[in-house]
Protein backbone atom coordinates (compact mmCIF):
# COMPACT_ATOMS: atom_id res chain seq x y z
CA UNK A 1 0.00 0.00 0.00
CA UNK A 2 1.71 3.39 -1.08
CA UNK A 3 0.65 6.43 0.02
CA UNK A 4 1.07 9.22 -2.23
CA UNK A 5 1.97 12.81 -2.45
CA UNK A 6 4.05 13.47 0.78
CA UNK A 7 5.15 16.62 1.31
CA UNK A 8 5.94 16.96 5.32
CA UNK A 9 8.56 14.73 7.45
CA UNK A 10 5.48 14.29 9.83
CA UNK A 11 3.44 12.58 7.09
CA UNK A 12 6.30 10.79 5.95
CA UNK A 13 7.64 9.34 9.38
CA UNK A 14 3.22 8.02 10.03
CA UNK A 15 3.10 6.68 7.18
CA UNK A 16 6.67 4.48 7.94
CA UNK A 17 5.36 4.10 11.74
CA UNK A 18 1.97 2.91 10.46
CA UNK A 19 3.22 0.27 7.88
CA UNK A 20 2.07 1.82 4.60
CA UNK A 21 4.77 -0.31 1.84
CA UNK A 22 5.69 2.99 0.03
CA UNK A 23 5.26 6.24 0.09
CA UNK A 24 5.11 8.75 -3.30
CA UNK A 25 6.90 12.55 -4.14
CA UNK A 26 5.01 14.51 -6.78
CA UNK A 27 7.31 15.62 -8.90
CA UNK A 28 5.14 17.42 -11.39
CA UNK A 29 4.86 21.04 -10.95
CA UNK A 30 1.42 21.75 -11.72
CA UNK A 31 0.20 19.31 -8.64
CA UNK A 32 -1.29 21.14 -5.54
CA UNK A 33 1.07 18.14 -3.81
CA UNK A 34 4.16 19.11 -5.57
CA UNK A 35 7.33 19.20 -3.78
CA UNK A 36 11.43 20.21 -4.63
CA UNK A 37 13.70 17.41 -5.29
CA UNK A 38 16.01 19.06 -2.27
CA UNK A 39 12.32 18.72 0.00
CA UNK A 40 12.22 14.80 -1.14
CA UNK A 41 15.71 14.68 -0.26
CA UNK A 42 15.43 15.54 3.17
CA UNK A 43 12.01 13.67 3.49
CA UNK A 44 13.71 10.53 1.90
CA UNK A 45 17.11 10.42 4.08
CA UNK A 46 14.96 10.10 7.29
CA UNK A 47 12.60 7.53 6.08
CA UNK A 48 13.77 3.63 6.78
CA UNK A 49 15.38 1.26 4.23
CA UNK A 50 12.35 -1.29 3.72
CA UNK A 51 9.81 1.34 2.77
CA UNK A 52 9.99 2.10 -1.12
CA UNK A 53 10.67 5.89 -2.23
CA UNK A 54 8.64 6.83 -5.40
CA UNK A 55 8.99 10.02 -7.43
CA UNK A 56 5.61 10.86 -9.31
CA UNK A 57 6.97 12.41 -12.96
CA UNK A 58 5.62 13.37 -16.13
CA UNK A 59 7.47 15.15 -19.48
CA UNK A 60 11.17 14.91 -17.93
CA UNK A 61 14.06 14.14 -19.79
CA UNK A 62 16.06 10.76 -19.39
CA UNK A 63 19.20 13.01 -17.50
CA UNK A 64 16.81 14.68 -15.51
CA UNK A 65 15.48 11.58 -14.35
CA UNK A 66 18.20 9.68 -13.47
CA UNK A 67 19.48 12.80 -11.61
CA UNK A 68 16.45 12.82 -9.62
CA UNK A 69 16.55 8.75 -8.93
CA UNK A 70 20.02 8.98 -7.18
CA UNK A 71 20.05 12.55 -5.51
CA UNK A 72 16.17 11.28 -3.90
CA UNK A 73 17.25 7.74 -3.21
CA UNK A 74 14.39 6.47 -5.03
CA UNK A 75 13.46 3.35 -5.81
CA UNK A 76 10.93 3.69 -8.69
CA UNK A 77 9.81 6.56 -11.05
CA UNK A 78 6.30 7.25 -11.22
CA UNK A 79 4.86 8.09 -15.17
CA UNK A 80 2.07 10.38 -15.34
CA UNK A 81 2.45 12.17 -18.43
CA UNK A 82 2.05 10.96 -21.99
CA UNK A 83 5.29 8.93 -21.64
CA UNK A 84 5.58 5.42 -24.25
CA UNK A 85 7.76 2.88 -24.22
CA UNK A 86 10.24 4.52 -25.70
CA UNK A 87 10.67 6.89 -22.84
CA UNK A 88 10.09 4.24 -19.93
CA UNK A 89 12.01 1.45 -21.09
CA UNK A 90 15.42 2.68 -19.90
CA UNK A 91 13.58 2.36 -16.36
CA UNK A 92 11.89 -0.75 -16.65
CA UNK A 93 12.43 -2.88 -14.17
CA UNK A 94 11.86 0.62 -11.41
CA UNK A 95 8.72 2.12 -13.32
CA UNK A 96 5.40 2.31 -12.80
CA UNK A 97 3.49 3.47 -16.14
CA UNK A 98 0.07 5.58 -14.88
CA UNK A 99 -2.72 4.37 -17.03
CA UNK A 100 -6.28 6.34 -16.67
CA UNK A 101 -8.43 3.79 -19.22
CA UNK A 102 -11.84 4.89 -20.39
CA UNK A 103 -12.38 1.48 -22.38
CA UNK A 104 -10.89 -1.68 -23.35
CA UNK A 105 -9.23 -0.14 -26.38
CA UNK A 106 -7.12 1.93 -23.56
CA UNK A 107 -5.83 -1.32 -22.29
CA UNK A 108 -4.27 -2.31 -25.87
CA UNK A 109 -1.45 -0.12 -24.86
CA UNK A 110 -0.16 -2.59 -22.37
CA UNK A 111 1.21 -4.77 -24.88
CA UNK A 112 4.08 -2.12 -26.03
CA UNK A 113 5.65 -1.37 -22.74
CA UNK A 114 8.32 -3.97 -21.79
CA UNK A 115 8.20 -5.48 -18.17
CA UNK A 116 7.62 -2.86 -15.74
CA UNK A 117 7.65 -2.68 -12.19
CA UNK A 118 3.94 -2.17 -12.06
CA UNK A 119 1.03 -0.57 -14.19
CA UNK A 120 -0.91 2.11 -11.98
CA UNK A 121 -4.70 2.23 -12.61
CA UNK A 122 -6.00 5.88 -12.11
CA UNK A 123 -9.44 7.69 -12.75
CA UNK A 124 -9.31 9.44 -16.18
CA UNK A 125 -9.73 13.04 -15.98
CA UNK A 126 -10.03 16.19 -18.91
CA UNK A 127 -8.63 18.60 -16.19
CA UNK A 128 -5.92 16.71 -14.14
CA UNK A 129 -3.74 14.00 -14.67
CA UNK A 130 -4.12 12.44 -11.17
CA UNK A 131 -4.97 12.83 -7.46
CA UNK A 132 -8.54 14.35 -8.53
CA UNK A 133 -9.87 11.86 -5.79
CA UNK A 134 -12.26 10.40 -8.83
CA UNK A 135 -13.00 6.40 -8.54
CA UNK A 136 -11.08 4.15 -11.49
CA UNK A 137 -12.86 2.13 -13.44
CA UNK A 138 -12.71 -0.70 -11.41
CA UNK A 139 -13.73 -2.87 -14.41
CA UNK A 140 -11.05 -2.21 -16.70
CA UNK A 141 -8.80 -2.25 -13.82
CA UNK A 142 -9.46 -5.81 -12.87
CA UNK A 143 -9.54 -6.93 -16.64
CA UNK A 144 -5.42 -5.68 -16.85
CA UNK A 145 -4.75 -7.71 -13.20
CA UNK A 146 -5.23 -10.89 -14.30
CA UNK A 147 -2.61 -10.29 -16.75
CA UNK A 148 -0.17 -7.46 -15.36
CA UNK A 149 1.01 -6.27 -11.77
CA UNK A 150 -1.74 -3.66 -11.25
CA UNK A 151 -2.01 -0.88 -8.25
CA UNK A 152 -5.01 0.24 -8.38
CA UNK A 153 -5.50 4.43 -7.19
CA UNK A 154 -8.25 6.77 -8.02
CA UNK A 155 -10.77 7.73 -5.18
CA UNK A 156 -9.87 4.86 -2.60
CA UNK A 157 -10.89 5.81 0.60
CA UNK A 158 -11.39 3.59 4.01
CA UNK A 159 -15.16 2.86 2.70
CA UNK A 160 -14.58 1.40 -0.41
CA UNK A 161 -10.97 -0.15 -0.31
CA UNK A 162 -12.26 -3.33 0.61
CA UNK A 163 -14.65 -3.49 -2.04
CA UNK A 164 -11.95 -2.48 -4.17
CA UNK A 165 -9.98 -5.31 -3.49
CA UNK A 166 -12.48 -7.68 -4.14
CA UNK A 167 -13.56 -6.43 -7.31
CA UNK A 168 -10.05 -5.91 -8.29
CA UNK A 169 -7.65 -8.24 -7.08
CA UNK A 170 -4.62 -5.69 -7.16
CA UNK A 171 -1.26 -6.41 -6.83
CA UNK A 172 -0.76 -2.84 -4.56
CA UNK A 173 -3.08 0.08 -3.59
CA UNK A 174 -2.24 3.93 -3.95
CA UNK A 175 -4.09 6.54 -1.78
CA UNK A 176 -3.28 9.90 -1.21
CA UNK A 177 -7.03 12.56 -1.03
CA UNK A 178 -8.33 9.79 0.36
CA UNK A 179 -6.66 9.65 3.93
CA UNK A 180 -5.64 14.27 3.26
CA UNK A 181 -6.73 16.92 5.83
CA UNK A 182 -6.24 18.70 2.48
CA UNK A 183 -3.79 18.23 -0.56
CA UNK A 184 -0.38 17.75 0.18
CA UNK A 185 -1.27 17.68 4.06
CA UNK A 186 -2.22 14.24 5.67
CA UNK A 187 -4.23 12.49 8.22
CA UNK A 188 -2.66 10.36 10.55
CA UNK A 189 -5.80 8.57 11.85
CA UNK A 190 -7.31 8.36 8.39
CA UNK A 191 -3.84 6.75 7.54
CA UNK A 192 -4.07 4.26 9.78
CA UNK A 193 -7.86 3.30 9.28
CA UNK A 194 -7.31 3.34 5.42
CA UNK A 195 -4.38 0.68 6.18
CA UNK A 196 -6.37 -1.20 8.59
CA UNK A 197 -9.11 -1.64 5.96
CA UNK A 198 -6.63 -2.69 3.20
CA UNK A 199 -5.29 -4.92 5.66
CA UNK A 200 -8.83 -6.92 6.00
CA UNK A 201 -9.35 -6.74 2.19
CA UNK A 202 -6.07 -8.41 2.18
CA UNK A 203 -7.13 -11.11 4.77
CA UNK A 204 -10.44 -11.89 2.92
CA UNK A 205 -8.30 -12.49 -0.48
CA UNK A 206 -6.30 -15.22 0.98
CA UNK A 207 -8.85 -17.00 2.67
CA UNK A 208 -11.26 -16.85 -0.60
Amino acid sequence: VKVCGITRMEDAEAACHLGFSAVGFVFVPESPRFVTPEQARLISQRMPAGTLRVGVVAHMERSELRRLLDFCSLDLLQFHGGEGPREVAPFASRAIKVLRPRSEDDLEEVGEFPPLFAFLVDAWSPLSPGGTGKTADWGLAAQLARKSRVILAGGLREDNVVDALRRVRPYGLDVSSGVEQAPGIKDTERMARFLARAREGKQFLEEG
